[in-house]
């Protein structure tokens, strides 16, 4: 049966698979013979946790799926430590292999695919990216200092075709991005920057701006407990003179954007010497001064009503990009919709990290890194059959303008997979015996709702009476 998969846009991802009582001398690590045949395991250690458990080590574990009901095409344990940037680079080289047409395709990555790694690799293939930009980019900052007069309003529609209600507002810039090289990309007498034209794209979201809003109460006390905790640390640091502390002033203000409060700071001179006291000495130590020295005292004030809606609006507003090719034609609109296909990716981890089983594969509890890459490439073959199965059903249902039984048995064209299967368990032969000692078999359960399930996944409902007596 022809899938006619739609490969126009593939979304990747990643998230962290932790282990428990991994113990120091437990040779987890992913050793690999080069001799043999398969591929080196992935390396279990410690990396940026995805699951707040930085205290655990992890893999990583990555997918590149279809917009067209989330299929997956590849997916790929990876090392514990792995970035997600080079994970990008290293999925989005596999697909010219996966498809009939890479030029044809756009890759869709969160905000760590936009970076010269990944934009070097998709200008070499000839690919497409969109992104979403990171905060800290130049970029990002530029857009958001835009003036918001001419911003466009764009309502929300769910996928009954209907407005929600909610509203995203837009506006478009064309951008010249130039980014260096990694070292090890860099080649002599080639450039050592990619530079490539794109297409940035503001977008206030009101349905996130409401969830802030709900959620404020809990944001200011978040935001008093963790302002409070890095006063602590910054007034225990002393400077020789007070330009070098006026600077750390207005970088320790810069780097927290609080919602809620400002920090205040307030330079002051200390006469004498500045020595550690003791104890645990802190992360980053100033070294002792034997003179005169400066220290800042920081206060808390609660931020007015207008600055508080003006903070939550630049919190619920996010800036979308992709490359620019004279051949394609997407909307800034239509970039919205298709980056909103990233949550493929996260209904696939959901499985993964809560599953049909108690806890599905997370945590892992394999020593054998072999083991453990085989169990996610299993993984990734039955999510593909789990994702094929839904999108047939859907597609079918939506198609004949039928439904089959969901939640509380209301008929539905949105059937998930685990919802059809809980349709099948009424079907089963029972044996019996006739008055005259022949013995039989008779199918049962076979209702007109399991045969409109069998149509919708393309199978034959003829299938289940191939049945024979009992010998």
């Amino acid at each position: 049966m022809p899938l006619d998969l739609n490969t126009d846009f593939l979304n990747f991802d990643t998230t962290s698979l932790i282990f428990y009582g991994c113990e120091d001398d437990d040779d987890l690590t992913g050793l690999h013979d080069a001799s043999q045949p398969f591929p080196a395991p992935p390396m279990i250690t410690f990396g940026h946790s995805k699951d707040h458990r930085p205290d655990l080590k992890q893999i990583m574990f990555g997918t590149l799926v279809t917009a067209d009901g989330g299929v997956p095409l590849f997916g790929k344990a990876l090392d514990g430590n792995a970035s997600d940037a080079s994970s990008a680079a290293a999925f989005f080289a596999q697909v010219r292999r996966l498809v009939k047409s890479p030029r044809e395709v756009c890759c869709v990555a969160d905000s760590k695919g936009w970076c010269a790694r990944v934009l070097h690799l998709v200008k070499r293939e000839k690919l497409r990216l969109l992104s979403r930009l990171p905060r800290n980019h130049s970029t990002h900052q530029w857009v958001m200092a835009q003036p918001r007069g001419r911003m466009k309003r764009v309502d929300r529609i769910n996928s009954r075709g209907r407005k929600t209600g909610e509203f995203y507002e837009i506006d478009g810039f064309d951008v010249e991005e130039i980014l260096d090289l990694p070292k090890e990309l860099q080649e002599e007498g080639k450039p050592k920057h990619v530079d490539v034209t794109a297409r940035a794209v503001r977008v206030f979201s009101s349905a996130l701006f409401r969830r802030k809003e709900r959620t404020l109460g809990k944001t200011t006390t978040r935001e008093e407990v963790l302002a409070k905790r890095r006063i602590t640390d910054w007034q225990g640091i002393a400077y020789a003179c007070r330009e070098d502390a006026e600077r750390a002033a207005l970088r320790h203000q810069a780097e927290d954007e609080f919602v809620t409060i400002d920090i205040l700071p307030n330079v002051r001179s200390v006469k004498g010497p500045f020595k550690r006291g003791r104890g645990r000495p802190r992360k980053h130590q100033e070294p002792a001064l034997e003179s005169n020295h400066f220290r800042i005292d920081y206060t808390l004030r609660p931020t007015s009503e207008s600055e508080r809606a003006e903070r939550l609006r630049r919190q619920a507003t996010f800036v979308l990009i992709r490359t620019k090719d004279s051949s394609w034609h997407i909307g800034d609109e239509e970039m919205i919709e298709r980056y909103k296909g990233q949550f493929y990716n996260e209904h696939g981890f959901a499985w993964l990290k809560s599953g049909p089983s108690y806890k599905g594969l997370n945590p892992i509890f394999l020593e054998t890194p072999h083991r453990i890459a085989s169990l996610c490439f299993l993984y990734v073959v039955g999510l593909m059959v789990w994702t094929i199965i839904q999108r047939t059903v859907r597609r079918n249902l939506e198609k004949w303008q039928q439904g089959l039984p969901y939640h509380r048995n209301k008929p539905s064209d949105r059937i998930t997979t685990r919802f059809f299967f809980e349709l099948f368990p009424s079907v089963q032969t029972v044996p019996y015996t006739t008055p005259d000692g022949v013995e039989k078999v008779q199918l049962v359960g076979m209702t007109e709702t399991i045969q409109l399930a069998c149509k919708a996944l393309g199978s034959n409902p003829e299938l289940f009476k191939n049945v024979s007596p009992r010998k």
